[in-house]
């Protein structure tokens, strides 16, 4: 199957690749809010996908930043978020997600964001705390990259998406560190007791 590409110059940091049968879109921006002379029709363009990488902090503000330029994905089925830099808000995703309507998977694969204790009341950051679009998301599959081993943070956010997301059928989660066997039953015994949204919501864990 072949792929069709197109790469903009080094200094724009846009690339993206489209294949012709799946229209599957990887979108690695580094710096799109500054290196983009149009980034609102660069972000229009792009709203035929089916399948959607984002993998910078840069692309989450860039979003944020022009939020009300977000077209409507109606063909959207896959969201990935592979991004390096947990500590980086997540503004920009209700209002992706509000746009999305028939989004069936969504991807963590970066590691979850979360508050810290002494920056705020809750784990669960302001910026992801108000995600009323979640009761009304169509997502069914969520499969989650745990970077910090369980930490109450992560637990928490883990809790908020499964207590919200009402079509949820499956939850993956990944433990990526080596962790102790106590640890993994843990985070196993608190998955699988937290509220869920959906009812028909079965919960897997790993640990590697």
């Amino acid at each position: 199957m072949k792929w069709k590409s197109l790469e903009v110059s080094r200094k724009k940091s846009f690339i993206y690749l489209i294949h012709t049968s799946l229209l599957r879109l990887h979108l690695l921006v580094e710096f799109l809010a500054s290196c983009l002379k149009y980034p609102t029709e660069r972000i229009d363009a792009l709203k035929n996908v089916k399948s959607l990488t984002l993998s910078s902090s840069s692309t989450f503000q860039t979003l944020y930043f022009f939020r009300e330029s977000i077209p409507l994905f109606e063909n959207l089925h896959h969201l990935t978020m592979r991004h390096s830099d947990m500590r980086v808000c997540w503004r920009f995703l209700p209002f992706l997600l509000s746009k999305t309507p028939n989004l069936k998977t969504l991807h963590i694969e970066g590691g979850l964001h979360y508050a810290q204790k002494s920056e705020s009341l809750d784990y669960v950051c302001e910026c992801v705390s108000e995600y009323s679009c979640l009761s009304s998301c169509a997502v069914e599959f969520m499969d989650i990259n745990m970077w910090d081993d369980g930490a109450e943070g992560e637990m928490e956010q883990i809790k908020h998406f499964l207590g919200k997301l009402a079509h949820l059928e499956l939850l993956k989660v990944h433990s990526l560190g080596g962790i102790s066997d106590e640890d993994k039953l843990r985070i196993t015994n608190h998955l699988l007791m937290l509220p869920r949204a959906s009812p028909k919501c079965k919960v897997e864990i790993s640990f590697r």
